[in-house]
């Protein structure tokens, strides 16, 4: 599939949706893998993260 810009898009395989990679990874780190998986994760806000360098300091 492709978006109105041009670009790939991809579905997730646990619920259907459709985006483009980058959200479409951060949707399935948020809503489909459990925090004890996630590398990097705000306990307050919930942000989860694979990359230190994305993760937000306090």
């Amino acid at each position: 599939m492709k978006s109105a810009n041009g670009g790939l898009l991809y579905r997730c395989v646990h619920c259907g949706t459709i985006d483009r990679k980058g959200r479409l990874t951060d949707h399935v780190l948020r809503d489909h893998v459990a925090l004890e998986n996630v590398p990097f994760y705000c306990r307050l806000c919930r942000f989860r993260s694979q990359e230190r360098l994305k993760f937000h300091e306090p």
